[in-house]
């Protein structure tokens, strides 16, 4: 007796969800079509131009920066002849440019300071010279702190 049970296959999910079918034909027209643009801009902006939405004649791009965005510009005309060669932009007008940087990745975080042991050990001495009850604890937790920090 099998009791495996294998995930469902991508057509049997999209076969059940129709709206998830329409997306991932939405998907992959837009993959297309980006392929066909990709093929029409200069080789600097091969692979870096994106399609937002191409809707009544429009096609709108995003590029990752502005200086990409000025070179698209200059070579706006010869990218649109060659489009227009291609049936699917046959009926291109105009083309918006929006600049959308990469996504970059988190910052990293910063490593707090250390604290040297000859300073926890300053602290310590403080900590027992003063009569304050929260600033003796504060003291003395930092610099358990500097203490059992590696050097």
């Amino acid at each position: 007796m099998n009791t495996n049970k294998r995930p469902p296959l991508l057509n049997e999910v999209t076969r059940e969800q129709p709206e998830l079918s329409r997306l991932f034909r939405i998907a992959g027209t837009m993959e297309r079509l980006t392929g066909i643009l990709n093929q029409a801009v200069p080789d600097v902006l091969k692979g870096s131009v994106q399609i937002r939405t191409y809707k009544d004649k429009v096609l709108s791009v995003n590029v990752p920066s502005g200086s990409s965005a000025t070179l698209f510009r200059m070579e706006m005309q010869t990218i649109k002849t060659r489009l227009r060669n291609h049936p699917s932009f046959q009926h291109l007008s105009r083309i918006n440019v929006k600049v959308k940087p990469d996504r970059q990745p988190a910052p990293k975080k910063r490593e707090p300071m250390r604290l040297s042991k000859k300073n926890a050990q300053l602290l310590l001495e403080e900590a027992g010279h003063t009569e304050d009850k929260d600033l003796k604890y504060t003291l003395e937790k930092l610099a358990r702190r500097g203490l059992l920090a590696p050097d």
